[in-house]
């Protein structure tokens, strides 16, 4: 019996230790793998390449579709027209990324008055969409900011995540290659753009979080999807 207590209490020390539970984003996106997408950000895309991914993804949606209503026996035109909707969604999401660096460490340092002993700070300073109200399937662009600042200048590590929820209850997320993000140099502040599309009506929260064991920051925006609008 003594042994088996010496055990754990070594496991228990063993284990790894977090400054704070997961975010619930987070959790979500570990818990539903199913409902997850993986999205390449890219440094500059031209919006003729963004549109041709979007072609694209129509395309291969349509015939996926298709095929699968072939093999059930279903409507396949009525079949691949909701497919190549739901691959136009996919391939414009993922065709118009785009991370910039807004301010180096030395820059963000001065700008919000850091002191290496206060360690770990981060913050979502920004998460807007544009416009606001939009109609079903029209895109609208969503821009986060965010920073993070180390006491030590080495390389840092950050995962990001974005959710989109329903009253309250996630129904889809994201998460962003490369995965970690790596920053340079202990810190530094950065944006990501992207242009996203909602077909069904409704109102949505869109969530950012950005998160590593030292930190852990969110913030979100509502967007409406009405055929009023």
């Amino acid at each position: 019996m003594r042994r088996v207590v010496i055990l754990i209490v070594v496991a228990m020390l063993a284990a790894p230790t977090y400054a704070f539970q997961p975010h619930p984003l987070r959790a979500w996106v570990q818990a539903n793998p199913q409902a997850v997408d993986k999205r390449a950000v890219d440094e500059k895309v031209a919006r003729s390449q963004a549109r041709r991914k979007a072609i694209k993804g129509a395309v291969v949606g349509g015939l996926a579709a298709g095929l699968r209503a072939a093999i059930l026996r279903q409507d396949i035109a009525k079949a691949t027209a909701v497919g190549a909707a739901a691959g136009a969604l996919a391939g414009y999401i993922m065709g118009k990324m785009e991370d910039r660096q807004l301010a180096d460490r030395g820059e963000l340092e001065q700008r919000v008055g850091y002191i290496s002993s206060e360690g770990f700070r981060a913050e979502v300073t920004n998460v807007s969409c544009n416009p606001c109200q939009v109609k079903p399937g029209e895109p609208f662009s969503l821009t986060v900011s965010y920073w993070v600042l180390a006491p030590e200048r080495n390389e840092l590590a950050l995962s990001r995540y974005l959710g989109l929820a329903v009253e309250g209850t996630y129904i889809k997320g994201y998460t962003f290659d490369p995965d970690p993000f790596r920053i340079s140099n202990g810190g530094g502040e950065f944006e990501t753009t992207f242009t996203y599309t909602i077909k069904d009506e409704g109102t949505y929260t869109v969530e950012w979080l950005v998160e590593n064991d030292d930190v852990q920051q969110a913030k979100s925006t509502e967007i409406i999807v009405s055929s009023a609008v």
